[in-house]
């Protein structure tokens, strides 16, 4: 989490640090099933499938509609019924599976030019399902890099999207520096 919660909206900023493994305080009791860190922000899904989030909020990344830092795990009311399973998180973006295998993904646009196909240049905190090439399949196994996002169907299929930049996408054609949507991976 980059070595601390910032606040926004005060003139002075919280940073904590922990040397040492410490048990994180909540009011609400997390049974957590899956947890994910992004480059300043983190987010868990508990065993009940319900989604928390908590870190540094820009562009959205924290799924709760509000441009407000959390510094404890938060519920994202957006999740509220879905049965989730699993998280992933990038730099600007996060992912989750449902139980039905769906993949759904929210991210910062302004920062990650349109990374996920939401559209550019605005923020989305808003999850959208991911479709195209994956309409229809099941979705067992979702990674994110910073830029990039992986994903593994029940059928052992293998697509990435995102910035291809270094071969980061592992497709053959190193001259698409971005892919928007999942592909293959070759």
């Amino acid at each position: 989490m980059g070595g601390g919660v910032h606040r926004v909206g005060s003139s002075s900023s919280t940073k904590i640090n922990a040397l040492l493994p410490k048990a994180l305080e909540s009011t609400v009791v997390l049974d957590v099933h899956s947890i994910a860190c992004g480059g300043k922000h983190v987010v868990l899904v508990t065993k009940k499938g319900e989604v928390f989030s908590w870190g540094e909020e820009c562009g959205s990344r924290l799924g709760h509609g509000a441009e407000v830092d959390v510094s404890h795990p938060k519920l994202i009311d957006a999740f509220c019924g879905m049965n989730i399973e699993l998280v992933a998180c990038g730099e600007y973006h996060s992912c989750v599976i449902t139980h039905s295998r769906d993949l759904y993904t929210w991210e910062d646009g302004t920062h990650n030019s349109g990374l996920l196909r939401h559209g550019s240049e605005a923020s989305h905190w808003i999850l959208k399902k991911v479709s195209g090439p994956m309409e229809g399949m099941h979705v067992s196994y979702v990674a994110c890099g910073p830029w990039h996002i992986v994903v593994v169907t029940s059928a052992g299929q293998l697509f990435t999207f995102g910035d291809g930049t270094f071969g980061a996408l592992g497709l053959e054609d190193f001259e698409v520096m971005k892919l928007i949507g999942p592909s293959p991976a070759s």
